[in-house]
């Protein structure tokens, strides 16, 4: 059975892609996560 693969540099191109998700995903997961940190904070300030 022949599967068909596409050009090696498309396959590098879509790796790049994929990785640079990845990073935007786990910047965007911190500020979320500081963002909670943060609002926890001004909860407890504010309302004791």
């Amino acid at each position: 059975i022949s599967i068909p693969l596409p050009p090696l540099a498309l396959q590098n191109e879509f790796a790049d892609f994929v990785a640079l998700v990845d990073k935007s995903q786990l910047a965007i997961q911190k500020s979320l996560e500081e963002l909670e940190t943060l609002k926890k904070s001004l909860m407890q300030e504010y309302f004791g």
